[in-house]
Order: structure tokens, then sequence, then C-alpha cells
């Protein structure tokens, strides 16, 4: 029996690899290896190599990604809740902000049963199996306590079988965090992989782990956790996230001396840059580099948004630098751009 179920186990396995190696579409091959899966190997408890879990995993994680990119006009709208999401696409509503649940992710329920399937089969997750489900999980913008305690089960896991979590792991494992209000844990989780694990700390998980603190209000830890960073190669996320941080702090004005020690750098400012500095400039109502910000945007050609823009202007104003005010107003006008209506007075008189 135990010789004829090995068989069995060879076979479906074989055919499933086929399966993967199709030239379908990913969302149809998708399906149908849900299917098969379901039908196939859960019903007979049959188990995978690892090798072949990773592969059905970035099939899933691909799938989702497509289906996402389609829009919920894709998908058939039998809740209320994909009722209400086609009703706010087909007004031009924001989509975008509408917070995605477990259940809005394709395919998360696939690759949640996957996973456990090869647990109960005592089979070892690999390092890229957990980097898939967490990216899966970090899509869940809505507070989600399934999807927390199931990313934590995840390091546990991680921890359980000597596993070592990828970067990208780590940095999905933030968002969860942040998501949750649960930075808590993600402190805990990045001084473990740090100290305990020996770890290199990269751009995207140390810029995920400052977005969660700066916005959870964990202020004084993310200015601590920035002192003590080394060896990091700075990308414009981070920067803009290390910016905030400071601007957030006891010392706003500090933001200039990051943004002075990164211009010899290649790491390119962004409009978010820009702003940062001139909400720190506002905040210590210490306007005198305010010119200096406007010929580094226009030097670099960076295109202010509406915040950035009406901030400069503010700042021109405060200065008394009637003359660049006047030009900055008229160039919003030309792009249309909104003006803030606490500036109008100041700006009636450059219209004279």
């Amino acid at each position: 029996m135990l010789d004829e179920h090995a068989q069995l186990n060879l076979r479906k396995e074989r055919q499933l690899c086929e399966l993967l190696a199709s030239p379908m579409p990913q969302l149809a091959k998708a399906d149908e290896v849900a299917h098969f899966l379901l039908n196939g190997v859960y019903a007979q408890n049959l188990a995978l190599q690892p090798r072949t879990c990773e592969s059905v995993m970035l099939l899933y994680s691909h799938a989702s990604f497509l289906r996402r990119l389609a829009g919920p006009t894709k998908q058939q709208p039998s809740r209320t809740h994909d009722i209400a999401q086609l009703a706010s696409r087909s007004s031009g509503a924001d989509t975008a902000a509408v917070p995605l649940t477990p259940q809005d992710v394709p395919f998360l329920d696939d690759m949640r049963r996957l996973y456990t399937h090869q647990k109960r089969c005592f089979i070892s997750p690999t390092s890229l199996s957990l980097e898939h489900l967490m990216m899966a999980l970090s899509i869940v913008t809505a507070p989600s306590t399934t999807a927390f305690h199931f990313a934590n089960r995840l390091l546990l896991d991680a921890d359980k079988f000597v596993l070592l979590p990828t970067r990208t792991t780590y940095t999905a494992y933030f968002t969860v965090c942040h998501v949750n209000n649960a930075m808590q844990f993600a402190m805990a989780r990045y001084t473990d992989a740090v100290q305990a694990l020996q770890l290199p700390v990269d751009a995207p998980m140390l810029t995920a782990l400052l977005k969660g603190l700066n916005e959870s209000g964990y202020v004084e830890e993310a200015v601590a956790l920035l002192s003590r960073v080394q060896h990091v190669a700075v990308s414009t996320p981070l920067l803009n996230a290390s910016l905030e941080t400071l601007l957030l702090s006891e010392q706003p004005l500090s933001c200039f001396s990051l943004y002075d020690a990164m211009q010899g750098s290649s790491v390119k400012s962004s409009a978010e840059t820009y702003t940062l500095l001139l909400l720190a400039c506002e905040k210590s109502q210490q306007w005198s580099r305010v010119t200096a910000i406007l010929a580094e945007m226009q030097r670099r050609r960076v295109r202010g948004n509406e915040q950035t823009l009406n901030l400069l202007l503010k700042g021109l104003l405060q200065e008394r630098l009637h003359s660049f005010a006047a030009q900055l107003y008229h160039t919003m006008l030309t792009k249309k751009v909104p003006l803030w209506p606490a500036l109008e007075s100041g700006v009636r008189p450059l219209l004279r």
C-alpha cells in the first residue's frame, strides 16, 4: 500500500509539473493548478516536493498580481463588497483608497491551503515559500487579525524549521505590522534578524520599518533606529522615510543636515523629498532655505505637486521675495494647480 501511495504521489506530482510548464496564460494556469491540487493532491493526502511547492507559490503570486491589475470588473460581483467596489469604480471614485481585506487578495486562500497541507504532510517550508506568502499578506491594507496572526505564524515556522527568512519577507512583515498597528512586533523581529541572525539590512527593509514607526507615533524609536543604522545603500524611498522621521522629531531642521550629506551621492530627490524639507521650514518657522530648495528643484527638474508648490509659495511670501512668488504663482495658474485659501491674502498684492 505504501508503495502504491508513493507511486501515485510521483505520478500526480509529475502531472503537476507538466501543467506548470505548459504554455497556458498565467491566470488560466493558476485556476487549473488550484483545481488540480484540490482534487488530485489534497483529497488523496499527497505531498509535493519543496521546489514544486515554490513553483506553485510563484505562479499564484504572478496570477494574483495580474488579477488585481485587471480590477474587480473581471470578477463575479456576487458579494456585497464586490458590488460596492464596482459602484465606486463606475462613479469615478478612487478605488485605491478602498482598504483591501484578505478576501480581496486573489489566490491568497489557495496559497494558505497549499502551505497548511504541506505542513500537515510534514514537509518543511522553504524561505521562498514564506516570502511569497508574506508578500501576499502585505497586500492586505485593512487591519486584519487573521492576516496578522498568519504572518506571525510564518515567522514562528521559520524559527521551528531553522529557516532564514529573506529580507523581502521581513519587509513584507513590517508592512503587515504597520497595517495592524503592531510595530512592537516589527521591532522585536528586526532586532532578532540583525542581532541573532546577523541579517544585513537593505533599503526596502529599513524603509518599511521607518514608515511604520513614523505613522504609528513611535518617533523616538524611529530616531534611535536611524542613529544606529550603518552600511545601508540609500534609496529615494529610504531618504524620504528618514527625512520624515527627522521632521517629526524635536529638531526638524536636522532634515537639511541629512539632505546635505546625501548631495554627493547618486540618490535622486523626488517631489516628496522637497515637500518634507519645506515642511521642516514650516515647522521651525525658518524659511531662509526656500530659495535654495527652489533652485535645487529647477536644477534637478523635479516637478512639485500641489503641496510642494503651495509650500514654496508660502516660503517665498514669508521671505518677502515677491518677484519669485509672482513667477511661481503665475506658473501655478498656468498649470492649474489649486491655491491654498490661506495664501490668497498674500497673493492678492502680486496681482496688481
